[in-house]
């Protein structure tokens, strides 16, 4: 039918417009589903049990003149090599969201000049569900425990488990288990 006259005929959107809408809407929609996969896993509850987690042996107690790190080059410094014990069922910290778990052992203890430290000694990253529960016995440690000076001798240590759920989406929230105290011994070793 031709246009009456006066009249403009509308024009139809062109095919880079009609793609352009698509294209933000199905970013639109896929943002809108990542949230929503995101804040459901709030609703699910922290899962994860440490049975077992103490210091075996303590393998090395030795003053050690380290080159940089903390402090004055070549000041020494108590390094300590141990091994441990270490019973944990992490299955359940697995969900549809998580792709992996991080997972750290951490020594924490007080000495006179320094009231609080934290030394993170091994680590691990567990893929699967099937590699989530743990036995291990007399597993070293991947990482001295070393003190900023020389009293480490007699300290108190705390071992604590921390495991880190790595999701698809959404935040990252740190679990840890309660504390295991072990005692270095008086003299080095």
């Amino acid at each position: 039918l031709p246009a009456r006259a006066g009249r403009r005929r509308a024009a139809m959107h062109s095919a880079w417009i009609r793609a352009n809408a698509v294209f933000f809407f199905g970013v639109a929609m896929l943002g809108v589903v990542t949230s929503m996969c995101a804040w459901s896993t709030y609703l699910t509850p922290p899962g994860g049990r440490v049975d077992v987690l103490r210091v075996n042996q303590v393998r090395s107690l030795r003053m050690a003149h380290m080159s940089g790190g903390w402090g004055r080059p070549g000041q020494p410094q108590d390094r300590a090599i141990l091994t441990f014990d270490l019973e944990a069922d992490l299955r359940e910290a697995f969900n549809w969201n998580v792709k992996q778990l991080f997972l750290y052992v951490v020594a924490e203890y007080a000495t006179p000049s320094r009231p609080f430290n934290e030394v993170l000694v091994w680590d691990k990253i567990v893929s699967s569900e099937e590699e989530a529960k743990l036995a291990l016995t007399g597993e070293a440690v991947k990482y001295p425990l070393t003190d900023q000076g020389t009293e480490l001798r007699g300290a108190d240590i705390k071992l604590r488990l921390y495991w880190d759920p790595m999701p698809l989406s959404g935040s990252i929230n740190i679990k840890r288990s309660k504390h295991r105290l072990a005692k270095m011994p008086a003299e080095y070793a």
